[in-house]
């Protein structure tokens, strides 16, 4: 993968784990714990996981 790509995943994958916690974060202060607050929890924790193993890696 070029570097031009692999900088395009990073910040569509950024505003992916951004959305995630918006979401997350309003589900939870609601006390709304529905199958949609586990996903947009899961892609918050992997991809800001992912986020700074790539991070490092450059």
């Amino acid at each position: 993968m070029n570097r031009n790509n692999s900088k395009y995943l990073t910040v569509l994958q950024l505003v992916a784990v951004i959305l995630a916690a918006i979401l997350f974060f309003k589900n939870i202060s609601s006390s709304v714990y529905d199958g949609m607050t586990i996903i947009a929890g899961v892609i918050m924790f992997t991809g800001t996981i992912n986020i700074i193993k790539n991070t490092i890696k450059k």
